[in-house]
């Protein structure tokens, strides 16, 4: 199996560090960044799976998705992993061409599963 290139994107910085070491160990590079502006600097479309907020501040995970789109490359597979789930907001993160929607605190072992 070969291990992707993650970006996770959240403004949490502790929850950054546990995803990055708990991925890193399981043998993925992962790279961080705690808002979507960041996010953009990064250039995220060289990555093969980001894992994104919704919430941020500035720019909501849902702007940062549609500037990646609007660039023409589109978004490269996207979970989303947020608090905030309402319906509404799930059907959105989906219209959108989302993966999957993990909510909040995060079950790492079904987040390892959706990325195999």
């Amino acid at each position: 199996m070969t291990k992707h290139k993650i970006l996770v994107v959240d403004d949490e910085e502790s929850l950054c560090e546990i995803l990055q070491f708990n991925l890193e160990v399981e043998g993925y590079e992962v790279d961080t960044a705690y808002s979507a502006e960041q996010a953009l600097g990064m250039h995220p479309e060289r990555y093969s799976l980001i894992l994104l907020d919704v919430m941020l501040p500035g720019l909501d995970g849902f702007g940062l998705l549609r500037q990646l789109n609007q660039l023409g490359q589109g978004a490269p597979r996207t979970i989303v992993v947020s608090s905030f789930c309402s319906r509404r907001t799930v059907a959105q993160a989906m219209e959108m061409g989302v993966y999957f929607f993990l909510p909040k605190p995060v079950n790492e072992e079904s987040l390892l599963e959706l990325m195999r």
